[in-house]
């Protein structure tokens, strides 16, 4: 918008009046487009494949070689009034393409489910369809959607030791990296691979590390699986008591952090306020899940190898207080 206004309203303003094209409606006409627009590449094959679509109708739809050096095409993407106008479920499978008839060609939609007389025609806005990603490119988000996820970010670690970083960057994992939970993944196998490292003794790292297979794959494998308390005492349930920690914060984050919603009247007022509660309802219910699931993989494992919470606690105590008498780094490799 800034490379062309207001300098074309003051070229032309006959034509485009300085108050019709403020930022303000620039930006609902982009966000129009971009939560309306089919993909460029549904014009390129006809529902059900099979037939190609001709070359002479391709030239007819996309953008010439002038037209694309001349553009900031960051959209690839195109408008279909009325094909647009459907709500989104995400239980529902939709296929779009070209159809031909004696009038031509038109682009289409097909679902694989039925609908009955009467019944709403729902279609699907993508397969990625996280309450964040629905809000930021729709407007709106869903109660109880099960493609929604939670991000969560451990931040850095510190004091990273040479064991633990070498770990890291030969498992492919990025220090401080985000990390999305779902209702279908409470606590996904990077997340607690990343906390794994960070709780693993650098003695035990070195072990893992040096095994005879230490490929990517391999390390990012034994990272993702549990550890066993006779390979390294209190790793893994150190591991969980991190998780929970975040969790923990992230959670009073969410509650207390209540969004600073403008007043505004009307349907759009209350839309606000209706979907920024759907969201944040959305990520407590993951989080508390997750907060559940915690708890319960900690407890089997203390349970399984008659680990007490006060011995869990101070042999946390004492491995901090090993950590505290090495003052040279060299001579961590003592251990």
């Amino acid at each position: 918008h800034q490379s062309i206004f207001p300098a074309l309203s003051q070229e032309l303003p006959e034509m485009f009046p300085e108050e019709r094209y403020s930022f303000a409606s620039f930006t609902w006409a982009r966000s129009a487009l971009a939560s309306r627009c089919f993909a460029e590449t549904h014009l390129e094959k006809f529902l059900g494949g099979g037939e190609v679509v001709p070359e002479e109708t391709m030239n007819y739809v996309r953008l010439t070689a002038n037209e694309a050096a001349r553009l900031s095409h960051d959209c690839n993407a195109v408008l279909c009034p009325l094909l647009d106008t459907g709500n989104h479920d995400p239980n529902v499978t939709i296929h779009v393409g070209l159809r031909s008839d004696k009038n031509g060609f038109q682009l289409a939609l097909a679902r694989d489910s039925g609908v009955n007389k009467g019944q709403e025609y729902f279609i699907n806005y993508g397969n990625h369809g996280s309450n964040l990603q629905l809000l930021l490119g729709h407007g709106f988000c869903l109660p109880d959607n099960p493609q929604d996820t939670l991000p969560l970010k451990l931040g850095k670690t510190a004091g990273e030791s040479p064991e633990q970083e070498l770990a890291r960057k030969l498992s492919g994992l990025v220090e401080g990296e985000v990390v999305d939970l779902s209702r279908a993944d409470l606590l996904p196998e990077r997340l607690l691979a990343l906390l794994r490292i960070s709780t693993l003794q650098d003695r035990s790292l070195r072990v893992l590390l040096h095994e005879n297979d230490s490929s990517e794959k391999t390390i990012l494998s034994r990272l993702t699986t549990p550890i066993d308390v006779k390979f390294d005492r209190h790793a893994e349930l150190h591991a969980l008591s991190i998780v929970q920690k975040h969790l923990i914060m992230k959670q009073h984050q969410i509650q207390s952090g209540n969004p600073q919603t403008e007043l505004v009247e009307g349907r759009e007022g209350w839309a606000r306020c209706h979907y920024a509660e759907i969201y944040r309802s959305g990520q407590l219910e993951i989080l508390q899940a997750a907060l559940k699931e915690a708890k319960a993989r900690e407890r089997a494992i203390m349970e399984e190898h008659h680990v007490h919470l006060e011995d869990f606690e101070e042999g946390e105590e004492e491995e901090d207080d090993l950590e505290d008498e090495v003052i040279d780094p060299e001579a961590k490799r003592l251990r």
